[in-house]
């Protein structure tokens, strides 16, 4: 008996013109490690005189179409979602690498996806836009994305393409040596770090059974970095705004991860900087057991008149801009 395989399907991408036009192919197929679309489906039993003890009428309230996945971060997938995400992107060079510099812009950008679930069944996402992005790095190990979206549609499709993949390395966290950063300085004590993305804005149903738009809302970064600790400095800075009580000042620090690596003499770079973020209060905690003490630095990204929230500069061989601020 034939069975369904997990690994045996693929998933792509590409971005619209508009909400209510779809892509006619992939831009970009991914290298998931999980993936999950699922139509969100609202419904209401009524209950009604005549019915007796049995359930006899359901009403379908709303559909709307909920995805996400997993994967490593490689030099195009992770330029195109966060570009999608984050909505503007000013490329340069004229030849690769090419240099992808990405802010936010005015909106995220409109996207279909398809999913093929076995031969000629192909699940096709339309007017869709990612809403979450995280990225994680933990030392030794690959950089993962983790992205979550929801889209208007979902139509399935008799028909397939065949994918072709991406063939660059995926970014591993000692790509960053030498050029991790917490607040300014250059750090080596990180063990792990995590941002995530996320641009609020909810479904809005009006005269159909599926939503109308996905309007923008508002953006919100939360950042995590865990470092082993050298000095009581970060305590002192986080708990007592670098003072020596208490303070009704709340901290404020940056962050800045570089990862780099050559690929046939041709540089890929995944960049972040996020130039004002609050610090949360610090633990070191203390245990008989002796053991290297690790302290976890988080808080949420914060916009000041003179910086973006958050700049990402990707370094690729993508020779089109991505998205501009416009989209």
């Amino acid at each position: 008996m034939t069975k369904l395989i997990s690994n045996k399907g693929y998933l792509g991408f590409c971005k619209q013109t508009s909400r209510t036009h779809p892509a006619s192919a992939p831009e970009h197929y991914v290298r998931y490690t999980e993936a999950k679309f699922v139509p969100d489906q609202a419904t209401t039993v009524l209950k009604e005189g005549g019915d007796g003890e049995y359930a006899k009428t359901v009403i379908k309230n709303s559909h709307k179409e909920k995805f996400n996945f997993k994967c490593a971060a490689r030099p195009e997938l992770v330029a195109y979602i966060l570009a999608y995400l984050l909505g503007d992107d000013t490329k340069g060079g004229g030849s690769d690498p090419y240099t992808h510099t990405i802010i936010r812009g005015t909106s995220r950008l409109w996207l279909t996806l398809w999913r093929k679930i076995k031969d000629l069944v192909v699940q096709r996402v339309e007017g869709a836009k990612i809403s979450t992005v995280t990225i994680e790095g933990e030392a030794g190990k690959e950089i993962t994305l983790a992205v979550e979206g929801e889209g208007c549609w979902g139509t399935v499709l008799g028909s397939e393409t065949i994918p072709t993949y991406e063939t660059s390395a995926p970014f591993v966290f000692y790509h960053g040596n030498g050029r991790f950063k917490n607040d300014g300085a250059v750090t080596s004590e990180i063990k792990k770090f995590s941002i995530k993305i996320a641009v609020k804005g909810e479904a809005l149903q009006t005269d159909d059974v599926v939503p109308g738009d996905i309007p923008d809302q508002a953006l919100d970064i939360d950042v995590k970095l865990e470092l082993y600790a050298a000095s009581s400095a970060e305590w002192k800075k986080a708990n007592y705004n670098n003072g020596a009580s208490v303070s009704s000042g709340i901290y404020m620090g940056s962050m800045e991860l570089d990862l780099q690596y050559t690929e046939s003499a041709k540089i890929r770079q995944l960049k972040i900087t996020i130039p004002n973020m609050t610090w949360q209060s610090i633990d070191i905690p203390m245990a008989g057991n002796p053991e290297p003490v690790t302290q976890e630095i988080a808080g949420i990204a914060v916009k000041n008149s003179a910086d973006e929230l958050i700049t990402v500069v990707c370094k690729n061989d993508l020779s089109a801009t991505l998205a501009d601020a416009g989209s």
